[in-house]
């Protein structure tokens, strides 16, 4: 199935497929006639899929010899066209039987009795769904193909470098977009929100993780999700088990996204009566933590 539009690409045709080359070598080198991919990560690499779609059943197959396919739910398909240089995407309704639609599409390519390489190591690849398709394809011979992609993610080519720096400059928006709203009577939700406003305003895209706003004794929080309360002179605020000396600090990881760059950093937000915000890199220059 095809819709005829022309997707937006976030690299080159010649890129994606490079990365194809590289994928399918590795494959080779496994002895295996096609690997099945899981992580959202490495089907966004391969197929340029760029949608937080991976809650739901959904895998690329990648065969040696024969055009890669998507396997996903019809509904997120229109994100698949809108965004993938792939034109061969299977779809399966609400209900169905995931496994046999997989199992259907192997035969069709004769690659039931094929030797596949299954990305283990990806999380959306439940122990449930690995039995049934094992159970469902007793001429298979299966092994592991984790690690392929994320070889070849290691070394980033200069559109990928980019895209970093732009996910960094998006940081650097949420930086001082945090130091400006922090004040008192200002509570975490609207910090919060005002650092996602700047963000996306400045470039980001939907981000990896949410803007974490700790304050006072939920700034201890490993992960603190923002609420109501707002911060009041003269309370403490701790950076994780990290005390921050001179000044209390307000922690807030931030994630500044642009289609595969991101930039990940942690604004320790004094409030400005205090001390002005600095980037993590200058904080272990002049505090010391303990």
């Amino acid at each position: 199935m095809t819709t005829g539009q022309s997707p937006n690409l976030a690299f080159s045709r010649e890129e994606f497929a490079d990365r194809l080359r590289r994928t399918r070598e590795g494959l080779v080198s496994r002895g295996l006639d096609a690997g099945i991919f899981f992580a959202a990560e490495s089907i966004y690499y391969l197929s340029g899929y760029d949608a937080p779609s991976h809650y739901a059943f959904q895998l690329l197959v990648v065969p040696v010899d024969q055009v890669p396919f998507m396997v996903m739910r019809q509904h997120m398909a229109s994100g698949f066209w809108a965004t993938s240089w792939l034109d061969k995407c299977i779809t399966y309704a609400d209900g169905s039987d995931t496994i046999e639609v997989t199992r259907a599409a192997l035969i069709d390519r004769k690659l039931a009795g094929a030797r596949l390489g299954l990305e283990e190591i990806a999380p959306p690849l439940t122990v449930q769904t690995l039995r049934t398709l094992v159970a469902a394809l007793p001429n298979a011979r299966f092994s592991d193909c984790s690690g392929i992609v994320e070889a070849l993610r290691l070394v980033k080519t200069p559109r990928e470098i980019d895209y970093l720096r732009k996910g960094a400059q998006v940081c650097d928006v949420g930086v001082v977009a945090a130091t400006e709203a922090v004040a008192a009577g200002v509570s975490e939700e609207e910090i919060a929100a005002e650092v996602t406003r700047r963000m996306i305003l400045g470039g980001g895209e939907y981000q990896v993780m949410p803007v974490l706003v700790g304050i006072e004794e939920r700034s201890r929080l490993a992960i603190p999700g923002p609420q109501a309360g707002s911060f009041s002179p003269g309370q403490p605020g701790n950076m994780a088990t990290y005390t921050l000396r001179p000044a209390p600090a307000i922690p807030l990881p931030l994630s500044g996204t642009t289609k595969s760059g991101t930039g990940y950093g942690v604004a320790s937000a004094t409030p400005p009566w205090i001390a002005r915000c600095h980037r993590t890199a200058d904080l272990a220059r002049q505090y010391t933590l303990s």
